[in-house]
């Protein structure tokens, strides 16, 4: 079976002081750098929050490249969650493709409307990686191996100041180009960091 995979990173400026100006411009929407490429192709849990199968593979993998090199492993993040699976939920029934939703969220305004909020912190940092994939290569181990091998995608997951992360994964039979297929599956992690 042949398999089709998309992958997409953006990165938000560090965030220093209150987060104003970051937040204000993100929640407009200009801070996000995206580039799109196309290859073929036991979680600590702050609040309370479970993952799904998943959610828990995909954890797992991050974890092991980032302990592999001597990176303090993520924790799931339950305001990073929320944000995360509802972006992964929009992309798969829209459909659509990108790290801004039709609506014009960004990464920034979705993780601040869920609750990881800029207030109160003097640092605030966040990076988001997307995928789609469909058919056999559209597994965990796929997809986080495509991140590995894409520069953008290992630089997110290797910055050694994040801590958090926000995974959603989910199955659809829709493409984001509307045509069908027996199984595709979006992915959505959000990293981030809060220093107060």
């Amino acid at each position: 079976m042949q398999s089709t995979c998309r992958y997409s990173w953006g990165k938000l400026p560090q965030l220093a002081k209150d987060g104003g100006d970051l937040a204000r411009r993100a929640l407009l929407g200009v801070c996000i750098v995206v580039v799109v490429m196309g290859f073929a192709c036991g979680p600590a849990l702050a609040s309370t929050v479970t993952l799904t199968t998943f959610e828990t593979r995909v954890l797992q993998l991050v974890n092991y490249e980032r302990t592999k090199r001597g990176l303090v492993p993520l924790r799931a993040q339950y305001n990073l969650m929320l944000a995360a699976r509802v972006h992964t939920r929009t992309m798969a029934t829209v459909p659509f493709f990108s790290h801004v939703s039709p609506t014009g969220t960004t990464p920034a305004s979705r993780a601040i409307r869920y609750g990881y909020t800029v207030t109160g912190f003097r640092s605030w940092r966040l990076a988001e990686n997307i995928a789609w994939c469909g058919g056999t290569s559209s597994t965990p181990e796929q997809i986080v191996r495509g991140w590995m091998n894409s520069t953008a995608h290992r630089a997110i997951i290797l910055t050694a100041s994040y801590r958090d992360i926000g995974i959603g994964v989910v199955t659809s039979v829709i493409t984001p180009y509307r045509t069908r297929m027996a199984t595709v599956r979006y992915y959505t992690v959000d990293l981030g960091r809060r220093i107060r």
